[in-house]
């Protein structure tokens, strides 16, 4: 476009030569130029035939990376149908590179992804298994890399975003080295959707709290708990405020597969707002204990069990409360935890939030210093259990 107002190229204009070739999707493309242009029908498809193209020129043992920025499933849909499904390629392996400006104004605050995935294609997926089995070998050996490489001596990448990507690229490995996954409902996109939005995304964020967990001796079951404490180790912490998450984070991070925006609102994990979702947690005021005290005393579950009501929803609304009770009383810790086990059943899967918030979470989050002092050998609870 700045060429053609300099030199006279031979060519009408950039949208009237040169956009009808390009591969993308937006509605307006469609209207102007028809087809389809502009749809993830088009997109799909001509992602499709460009896969093919390439397996024609790539050698047998060759390596093929492209980059791929996008949240959004659709585009994830896409991605896989033209590289494994229509192609037969297999993924090797996943990175994330920032490509963006991490200060823009879009993204401040959310889950936006300010990453390209570095993603290394190999030739063939061969053979077929078991959707279940194969999610079984993904789990484990996403976990375990989780494991070592978040936890372990070897820590070689930090909490975040990053991480989930190459989470995924794990699980994504596994899953996309077979030809044929028996077990796996529909056909064509219909059939990528469902390894996606139900095999993947959900074996991801099973693996990451897995191997979070298993780091640290313990386990969580309950799916809200393990929403939250994903978006808590994998988003930073918001001074002065509570995390704010775009739209797709609650498809991410849906371990159960069935944990809808809705649900979790309704569960008061979050609350949301015109253009997003924000982390229903104590506002990061400071890390001192009277404005962390300040904090949690904020949220109505804690001010109902400092009032004897004790009508938690979730794991997570007990484990505010436990992260007051470590601050106010922390010698009469053990006795309260005793009471609470006969009052509610999120009792371990709360304790086990501590146990990995008190060894990941960032030093400046507001539940960090209250989730050391649950778990604490010295002081916390851990004094009577272990």
């Amino acid at each position: 476009m700045w060429l053609k107002r300099i030199i006279p190229l031979p060519y009408n204009t950039q949208w009237e030569e040169l956009v009808p070739k390009d591969i993308a999707v937006e509605k307006p493309r469609g209207e102007v130029f028809g087809d389809n242009i502009g749809t993830y029908e088009y997109f799909r498809e001509r992602l499709a035939q460009a896969f093919a193209k390439l397996d024609q020129f790539l050698k047998d043992d060759g390596l093929m990376v492209t980059f791929y920025n996008h949240t959004s499933p659709d585009a994830w849909i896409s991605l896989l149908y033209g590289g494994w499904y229509y192609s037969e390629f297999k993924i090797s392996a996943i990175h994330a590179i920032t490509t963006e400006d991490e200060t823009r104004v879009n993204a401040r605050g959310t889950m936006s992804l300010n990453k390209s995935m570095v993603i290394v294609w190999r030739k063939k997926a061969e053979g077929q298994r078991l959707i279940q089995e194969a999610v079984k070998e993904a789990l484990n050996y996403a976990s375990t890399w989780v494991s070592t490489r978040l936890l372990g001596k070897e820590r070689i990448i930090e909490l975040s975003i990053d991480a989930y990507i190459e989470v995924l690229g794990k699980v994504l490995e596994t899953l996309t080295k077979y030809e044929k996954l028996i077990g796996l409902k529909g056909e064509g996109v219909e059939a990528v959707e469902n390894l996606i939005t139900n095999y993947a995304f959900p074996v991801t964020a099973q693996a990451l709290v897995e191997g979070l967990a298993k780091g640290v001796g313990t386990k969580i079951n309950d799916p809200h708990a393990v929403f939250y404490t994903l978006v808590k180790v994998l988003l930073p912490p918001k001074r002065g405020g509570r995390r704010k998450m775009d739209s797709t984070t609650t498809i991410f991070l849906n371990i159960a597969g069935n944990i809808d925006a809705n649900e979790l609102q309704e569960s008061e994990i979050i609350e949301k707002e015109k253009d997003g979702v924000i982390l229903n947690e104590p506002e990061n005021d400071g890390t001192d204990v009277n404005s962390t005290l300040a904090s949690l005393e904020k949220l109505p579950h804690v001010r109902d069990a400092i009032d004897g009501k004790y009508e938690f929803k979730t794991p997570v609304q007990l484990l505010h409360y436990l992260e007051y009770e470590a601050l106010k009383h922390g010698d009469k810790l053990q006795q309260i935890v005793n009471d609470l086990r006969n009052k509610t059943r999120f009792v371990d899967d709360a304790i086990a939030m501590a146990k990995i918030f008190a060894e990941v979470l960032n030093d400046n989050d507001v539940e960090k210093e209250p989730c050391k002092g649950i778990v604490g050998k010295k002081e916390g609870i851990l004094r009577f259990t272990s």
